[in-house]
């Protein structure tokens, strides 16, 4: 029996998880390249927060094309070499998303756009600043602010540029100090991308709120400015 088909979301709905939500279960539901690189993965937590960001896509998926979660078909076609590790996409529907790990979380944002980017880490007062990743007015910025206040400094534009580069698919091909973000304590928004100003007219942003210890930000390319929505996986997943 087909389930039932849940309308998309008009606004950008983002779904948490833990990797203790894992089960075995979770596998039968990854495709073989999915199986393939959770076998690589040589400790186990970093094993089940892979696995539950792929079970967790393909359920809430599910869910808007009406069909079994084995079923969903992604595409990992790569732009610019056709091999299979590209940004993943879901055929045959217009949603698009994007998975984020920290070591006790996982997210997975769902939204209609052309691209989504999402990017979560976990805040650890040992969190150093690493200069080659901001450019020179985001790294004065940064020494500007008292040391405690640093490491929380650096993770806000760390996951800004994350997200910039996981909606654009590019991931760290693109030098991070190529990307300019505005500040901690800012409204987030996207400022400069080098070489690729069609990408900063097109982009719109937003900080998501990730619990205590946590900060996350989302990229939406061609979309408008998205009201973000919670979900837990919780009972889905279990």
């Amino acid at each position: 029996m087909r389930p039932p088909t849940e309308r998309p979301p008009t606004e950008c709905r983002v779904w948490w998880a833990r990797p203790g939500h894992a089960r075995p279960w979770h596998v039968t539901l990854l495709d073989p390249a999915e199986r393939a690189r959770r076998l690589a993965v040589p400790r186990p937590e970093a094993r089940d927060r892979f696995t539950v960001g792929c079970a967790l896509t393909r359920l809430v998926l599910a869910r808007y094309l009406g069909c079994p979660p084995g079923h969903v078909r992604l595409r990992r076609t790569c732009d610019r070499c056709g091999q299979a590790h590209g940004r993943p996409v879901a055929e045959d529907c217009d949603l698009r998303f994007s998975v984020t790990h920290a070591p006790d979380r996982v997210a997975v944002a769902f939204a209609r756009a052309d691209a989504v980017g999402l990017d979560l880490e976990r805040v650890e007062p040992r969190t150093r600043p690493v200069r080659h990743v901001l450019t020179r007015g985001e790294y004065a910025t940064l020494t500007g602010l008292p040391e405690h206040e640093r490491a929380r400094a650096f993770l806000a534009y760390w996951t800004r540029k994350e997200s910039v580069v996981k909606a654009t698919g590019d991931g760290l091909r693109v030098p991070p100090a190529h990307v300019e973000v505005s500040g901690p304590g800012q409204p987030p928004r996207l400022l400069r991308f080098a070489g690729r100003p069609q990408i900063v007219a097109g982009a719109v942003m937003a900080d998501v709120a990730a619990g205590p210890g946590h900060l996350a930000a989302l990229t939406l390319l061609g979309a408008g400015v998205p009201e973000v929505t919670h979900e837990d996986a919780a009972d889905l997943l279990t």
